[in-house]
């Protein structure tokens, strides 16, 4: 989701009163979410608040002129030169029993190339609005999701559009983890003047990418 433009989360009676406060717990947390406290197989969508911590690792190609394409779709090939990027970051990821989610997130790049003297390669500051929908594997326990994020860049007079970002994976016990991998999908990234909005050019990116979700 984070962006690169730097140039161009008695014993009897002690066993019953632990089942007990068990079951009251697991009871409250089926009241709270369609996701707590059910079988993986009934759970059939995810409601509230996870914080998320990410790592990324990219091959963004150079930025073009809007509308020119430089990854091919079908096979991966970069059309144009490239960098690799590197970059992590966290936030909260908003999910709704509807199938819509939302993250708000901020984040840091280390540009892998940028290493001579007198170079800066890491730049932090990245903060993402993102929001898209998601859906639950009939057995309940394999999430996917697609999301698209505008993205403010620190110290630059640019805004960030970067989509389709897909992830898929695994919904953990009671739904208080989930555990997500990137699809290597070309994401392609609008970059637009902030005063304006306008559109000024447009790049593409291939990652690698793992995220890991804890219940708040």
């Amino acid at each position: 989701m984070f962006l690169q433009y730097k140039r161009s989360t008695c014993v009897g009676l002690v066993v019953l009163a632990g089942l007990s406060m068990g079951s009251i717990r697991a009871q409250a947390q089926s009241d709270e979410s369609p996701a707590y406290g059910a079988k993986p197989e009934q759970r059939k969508a995810l409601d509230g608040d996870y914080g998320l911590v990410t790592i990324v690792s990219c091959a963004y190609s150079t930025p073009q002129a809007p509308g020119v394409a430089s990854i091919n779709s079908t096979t991966g090939e970069f059309l144009v030169n490239g960098q690799p990027i590197n970059l992590s970051g966290s936030g909260i990821m908003t999910f709704k029993p509807n199938g819509t989610l939302t993250l708000n997130a901020n984040g840091a790049q280390v540009e892998t190339s940028d290493i001579l003297a007198g170079q800066t390669p890491f730049l932090s500051g990245f903060l993402s609005v993102c929001d898209g929908s998601y859906s639950i594997s009939d057995a309940g326990n394999q999430l996917s999701l697609s999301f698209n994020c505008a993205i403010t860049v620190p110290g630059q007079p640019v805004k960030l559009n970067v989509g389709p970002v897909k992830w898929d994976g695994f919904i953990g016990h009671d739904a208080l983890q989930i555990h997500l991998n990137g699809e290597q999908n070309v994401q392609n990234i609008a970059i637009s003047l902030a005063s304006t909005g306008q559109q000024v050019q447009e790049q593409q990116r291939i990652c690698l990418q793992v995220s890991s979700l804890d219940k708040l």
